[in-house]
This record gives structure tokens, C-alpha cells and sequence, in this order.
């Protein structure tokens, strides 16, 4: 049930160069809220080059303000944004300005919360897609051989979950751990939910509330994306000591292929154990072209070794890393 009295929610919309799509961002989330919820609305700005903070200006809502972001990268934003906030707000929401928010977000995400009496709402990610590329990208995606099976992407069933796209958080909880980390690479929002579980922290994703997503565009894009996420996950593995089996089967990949090609060279039959991944991306364009067609087909496949070999080689990277920093201090330690 929603508590009684008006409810007062801080929201904060990091941006960089977001002028197609921040006016309609702050308006969706401004014109579906129920009476009885006071927004307070940041847009904090990493130092945009567009006309991104003029369009937020000449908009002139009273309860929209915008702030500069420093430090640039999205973690210090909603820091930065919720610090301010947490004096005259009773609950935080992030809201990312590049993504297709549906009516009464903000309604649905506090009614979650107080229903399920949950420190934190997360919520479904669906994709979607412009070009051939990003269409590829938006099926695959949310398909358990590329995407990994997330709940949060695509998914259909709610319930309580130790990570998923970041919405609404109780302002205690967000407070208590911390905030972001703002020295991850990425993927803060997946190391937050392992300190808020780690805290006895509730996290709960409702499959009713989905949001509209735009991957990356090319196969450059999104191979420094997935290379990024890659190299946050193995931090956040790292610094809470928890292996997830989908997240290591790109590293094994990446391991397998490096091994197979540079044995080649002698062993030319090695280069045979690359068939089964060879199988399995023919299996994945036909199951593309069955489902999506032909423009989507022809593209799964290249969108697919991006989404393994980038994660997989950014987490090897920060794992080859950390084991030599530590083979260091051993040394001097000795």
C-alpha cells in the first residue's frame, strides 16, 4: 500500500550529450506522475558539447534543475545527484536519458517498492532497434546465448533478484552502502547490488515495469561496451570474491580461441575444436532468421562475437592484471 501523505522522489538524469532524446525523457517521467508524488528532478551534466543543457532550460519546469558533473562518468552523477537530494527526498530514482520510459514510471516503481517492501526496484530492459545492426544487437541481446539470460533483459518473471537495471531505491539503502563506486570501469550498478545484498538489502525486479533500450549502433561501439562491461564485472568479482558461471563462459571462450589459433600454426587440426562455437553461431542466425528475418539474421552473428570475445577479453584483462599487482606485492613482500 502507498504510504500515507505525499510522497517526495528525487530523480536524477545523468546526460552527455543527450540532446535528441532528453526533452521527451524529462517529460515522460514528469507529465505520468500520480498527485501525490512530489518530483524533484536533476539533470546533471558530464559536460555536454550539444545543445543537451539548453533544451533542459527551455523546457522551465520549476522542479527540474541542472548541475554540473565534474568527474563526467554516470556513477558520480547519480552520486552527486542523490547527495543533494537525500536531504528533502524520502525515495531515489535513476533515470538514463537514452532510454523509452513507459507512462506512470514513477508511479509503478514507488508502488513496487512500498507493496513488496523492497529497498531497491529494478526493472525489464527491452531492446530496441533503428538500424539493421541495432536490431541484431536488441534480439540477441535479450536471448540467453549472447545476452546471457538476465532476468532484467527481456525477462517476464518478477520477483526478488540480486541485480537488475537500476530504478528506484530507498534513500536509507542507497545511503547506508555507500552509494556508487565511482573507481568501477563500469558495471557500478552491478557492484552496488552486491553490497546491497551482502547488507541484507532487498532487491526486487517487476517485470510489469519495462523500459525501451538502444544498444550501440556499429560492431566498434558495442565491442567497447561489452569490453567495458567485461572489465567491470571481473571488478566486481573480484572485490566480492562471487564467480557467475555465465559471465565466465566468454572468458573460456576467448582462453579456448587464443589457444586453438596459435597451436594452429603447428597442429593444424587444433583449428577443428573451433567448430562446436561455429555450430552454435549458425544455430543462433538461423534462430534470428526464423524469428526476426533476414536483416536481423545477417547481422546476429557479428554482433555475437562481439558481445563474447569484447566481455571476455576486458575480463581477462583486469583478472591478468590483478594477478601480477598481487605477484608484485608478493615479491616485495618477500
Amino acid at each position: 500500500m502507498r504510504k500515507i501523505g505525499r510522497s517526495v522522489v528525487g530523480v536524477v538524469i545523468p546526460v552527455l550529450n543527450e540532446e535528441a532524446h532528453i526533452e521527451s525523457t524529462v517529460k515522460r517521467i514528469i507529465e505520468n506522475s500520480a498527485e501525490n508524488i512530489k518530483l524533484e528532478v536533476l539533470v546533471v551534466d558530464g559536460g555536454s558539447s550539444d545543445c543537451t543543457v539548453q533544451k533542459v532550460i527551455d523546457l522551465d519546469l520549476p522542479c527540474v534543475t541542472v548541475i554540473s558533473n565534474k568527474k563526467v562518468i554516470q556513477s558520480a552523477a547519480v552520486n552527486l545527484g542523490f547527495s543533494i537530494l537525500q536531504e528533502t527526498c524520502d525515495y531515489f530514482l535513476r533515470v538514463d536519458a537514452h532510454c523509452a520510459y513507459p507512462q506512470n514510471f514513477v508511479t509503478q516503481c514507488l508502488d513496487a517498492l512500498l507493496e513488496h517492501d523492497a529497498d531497491s526496484v529494478v526493472v525489464v530492459m527491452d531492446t530496441l532497434g533503428g538500424n539493421s545492426f541495432q536490431c541484431a544487437v536488441g534480439f540477441v541481446s535479450d536471448r540467453i546465448y549472447a545476452g546471457g539470460g538476465s532476468p532484467h533483459r527481456g525477462g517476464t518473471k518478477s520477483g526478488w533478484v540480486s541485480h537488475g537495471h537500476h530504478a528506484m531505491f530507498r534513500k536509507e539503502a542507497f545511503m547506508a552502502v555507500g552509494g556508487y563506486d565511482e573507481a568501477m570501469e563500469a558495471n557500478e550498478d552491478a557492484e552496488l547490488d552486491a553490497r546491497l545484498v551482502s547488507d541484507d538489502f532487498r532487491i526486487y525486479l517487476d517485470s510489469s515495469i519495462r523500459i525501451g533500450y538502444y544498444p550501440r549502433k556499429d560492431a566498434l561501439s558495442l565491442w567497447k561496451q561489452y569490453y567495458r562491461n567485461g572489465a567491470g564485472r571481473a571488478q566486481t568479482a573480484i572485490r566480492h570474491k562471487v564467480i557467475n558461471v555465465r559471465q565466465i563462459l566468454p572468458v573460456l571462450l576467448v582462453i579456448w580461441s587464443g589457444i586453438a589459433l596459435i597451436s594452429a600454426t603447428v597442429f593444424h587440426q587444433v583449428v577443428l575444436t573451433m567448430i562446436p562455437y561455429l555450430v552454435f553461431l549458425l544455430l543462433a542466425m538461423v534462430h534470428s532468421l526464423m524469428s526476426s528475418g533476414l536483416r536481423v539474421a545477417i547481422h546476429s552473428v557479428p554482433a555475437i562475437i562481439m558481445m563474447h570475445f569484447g566481455f571476455g577479453l576486458g575480463y581477462i584483462k583486469v583478472i591478468k592484471d590483478h594477478l601480477k599487482a598481487n605477484i608484485c606485492n608478493f615479491s616485495k613482500c618477500r
